[in-house]
């Protein structure tokens, strides 16, 4: 089935990443002229999910079924060169990939919220922001999230732009 996709970053006229529902990347390196590449985000626990059989098939293998975990809602990507790149999404979503999306690795988030939005420099600082006034902060590429207080705002914030290495714009719901 196509993919639902709801974000987008490019890096440059040819390479783009666009995430969406239920972890989905999807990855061009010619700018879409032929079909976008795969890159979803891995299935917990390294893929390896049973699927629920039916009850003699578990008796008699004395098989513990182990339900699949939903994967994150993507709703922010960026990536700063063609390799290194986050992905935000669903209850505080963050992964992180070095190889242009071939493999995704985990990020701690401070928070349960939705994050709509992540924006990286070079050095390694960034910002995601997301529901009821949900800002965070790193300042090592992702290694240590931390809230950022944000008194008396509420809205879900849905964008970011770094207009130089000290200041950042976020722009959200009314």
């Amino acid at each position: 089935p196509p993919a639902n996709l709801l974000a987008i970053n490019c890096f440059d006229a040819l390479h783009c990443w666009a995430g969406g529902a239920g972890g989905v990347v999807r990855y061009t390196e010619d700018g879409g002229s032929t079909p976008w590449q795969i890159r979803d985000l891995p299935a917990p626990g390294g893929g390896l999910i049973f699927r629920p059989w039916p009850d003699l098939f578990l008796a008699l293998f004395k098989i513990q079924p182990v339900l699949a975990q939903a994967l994150p809602d993507l709703y922010g990507v960026f990536f700063i060169n063609l390799t290194t790149g986050w992905v935000v999404g669903s209850g505080g979503a963050i992964y992180v990939t070095n190889d242009a999306g071939l493999t995704w690795n985990v990020q701690a988030s401070p928070n349960g919220q939705n994050l709509n939005a992540i924006y990286m420099n070079n050095a390694g600082v960034g910002i995601a922001a997301g529901n009821g006034g949900t800002i965070i902060r790193t300042v090592d590429a992702g290694v240590l999230w931390s809230l950022v207080p944000n008194p008396g705002v509420a809205a879900n914030l849905r964008s970011i732009f770094f207009s130089d290495s000290d200041h950042a714009w976020i722009a959200g719901d009314a």
